[in-house]
C-alpha cells in the first residue's frame, strides 16, 4: 500500500522541531526525511512508501511536489490548522514505525548535516554532475533500494521493539542528548556537564545513561 506524499509530509511537521518551521532548514530536513523514509520503506517493505518520484537537486535528494507545497502554498500552516490529524487511520503499524524510526535517527541532524550525508551517498552522489547543473534527474527507485536495503534492514529490526517514545532528546550548546526518560533524571549538575561538553565539540548527537552508581555516562 502507498500513501499520500503530502500526509507522510504532514506527519514530519508534526513530529519534528525543525521540518515545522517554514523555513530553509525546515525545508531541508522535510525533504531528507521523505527520502530515508522511502529508502527505509523499500529496505523492510520491498516497497515504496509513496509513487512520488525522487529527484537529485542540488542539496540532496527533493520530492518536488512536496516542495512547491512547502514553499508556495503554505503546507506548514495548513497542517497545522487541522489539529485532530487521524494518524490512525491512515498509516498501518509497520508504517508507522518507519516514520519513527527515520525521525529518531535522522531527525535531530540538521539539514545541512542531511546534505552532505545524502551526498555522500551513491544514489546522488552517482547523479551529482547532473544535479549540480540544476537538471534534477531522478533517483531511480531500484538504486535505493539496492544501495540501502542491507543497511537500513538493520537499523529497522535495531528499533522495531524498542518504545522510541520513552526516549526524551535535549540539546544543549550545541549538542543533542538522548537518554530514557522512565529511568534517567538529570540534575542540574548533570544538565552543566552535558552544556561544557559544547565547549569543545558541537553538532554531535550523544546518548545517556546512570550506571549502577548512579554516575551519568555518555556516549
Amino acid at each position: 500500500m502507498t500513501h499520500n506524499v503530502i500526509d507522510v509530509s504532514k506527519w514530519f511537521i508534526q513530529n519534528n522541531t525543525d521540518a515545522c518551521k517554514p523555513s530553509f532548514n525546515g525545508h531541508i530536513k522535510l525533504q531528507k526525511l521523505l527520502y530515508y523514509s522511502q529508502a527505509l520503506s523499500l529496505a523492510v517493505n520491498d516497497s515504496v512508501l509513496f509513487d512520488n518520484q525522487i529527484q537529485a537537486w542540488e542539496n540532496g535528494p527533493v520530492v518536488s511536489e512536496v516542495f512547491r507545497e512547502y514553499r508556495h502554498n503554505d503546507l506548514v500552516e495548513n497542517t497545522f490548522e487541522k489539529t485532530e490529524f487521524d494518524y490512525a487511520g491512515i498509516f498501518d503499524d509497520k508504517t508507522h514505525k518507519i516514520l519513527e524510526i527515520v525521525n529518531y535517527i535522522y531527525g535531530f541532524q540538521t539539514g545541512d548535516q542531511l546534505i552532505e550525508l545524502t551526498h555522500s551517498e551513491e544514489p546522488w552522489k552517482e547523479l551529482e554532475a547532473e544535479a549540480k547543473a540544476r537538471r534534477n534527474p531522478e533517483i531511480k527507485v531500484q538504486k535505493m533500494k539496492d544501495y540501502y536495503s542491507t543497511s537500513l534492514k538493520e537499523v529497522f529490526e535495531l528499533y522495531e521493539d524498542y518504545d522510541l517514545s520513552s526516549d526524551t532528546r535535549e540539546e544543549f550548546n550545541g549538542n543533542v542528548f538522548v537518554y530514557n526518560s522512565t529511568e534517567t533524571t538529570l540534575t542540574d549538575e548533570d544538565v552543566r556537564a552535558l552544556w561544557e561538553i559544547g565547549e569543545n565539540v558541537q553538532g554531535e548527537k550523544y546518548f545517556v545513561y546512570m550506571d549502577e552508581d548512579n554516575e551519568m555516562v555518555v556516549f
